[in-house]
């Protein structure tokens, strides 16, 4: 199993730094509530913290990053799927390539390492231990619609 790549390793690629900079599209609801979570790593221990814009999100996690409080961390959304970034590469468009042994959680916006848990930091009750969840929301792996192929090589090892 490898290890999880940190956002800060993330944000060292030009395409996905630019990509987590712009404040996706949410779909209307009919109900309000504050659909962003950020995750963070401190310490060895995941916490969460809610907001109800993206770049109140981003700009808080910004401000840890840069200050070396965060570990790891994921801006999640509670109620929107979100693919990889797209890439053109000769005129054509590709996803943005993944870690080797990491997959897309739509619901984080980014790659992880999928496991299987028995009890799971953002899982109040009982879960499934032969399910794989994402290591920082835990949402099933099955929620994933398709892997995301690309031309392109991931610059992560």
């Amino acid at each position: 199993m490898p290890d999880q790549i940190s956002f800060r390793e993330l944000l060292q690629d030009p395409l996905f730094k630019e990509w987590t900079k712009k404040p996706p599209k949410l779909k209307p609801l009919w109900y309000k509530s504050m659909p962003w979570y950020v995750y963070v790593r401190r310490e060895g221990r995941w916490a969460r913290k809610e907001f109800d814009t993206y770049p109140k999100a981003f700009n808080w996690l910004v401000s840890r990053l840069k200050a070396g409080q965060v570990e790891d961390a994921a801006i999640h959304c509670k109620r929107q799927w979100f693919s990889p970034p797209l890439v053109k590469v000769g005129g054509k468009r590709t996803y943005w390539p993944m870690p080797p042994g990491h997959r897309w959680c739509g619901l984080c916006r980014r790659p992880t390492v999928y496991n299987t848990f028995t009890k799971h930091h953002a899982m109040p009750a009982y879960i499934a231990p032969y399910e794989l969840r994402c290591t920082i929301c835990g949402g099933r792996q099955t929620l994933a619609p398709r892997e995301y192929p690309s031309v392109l090589r991931s610059r992560f090892r």
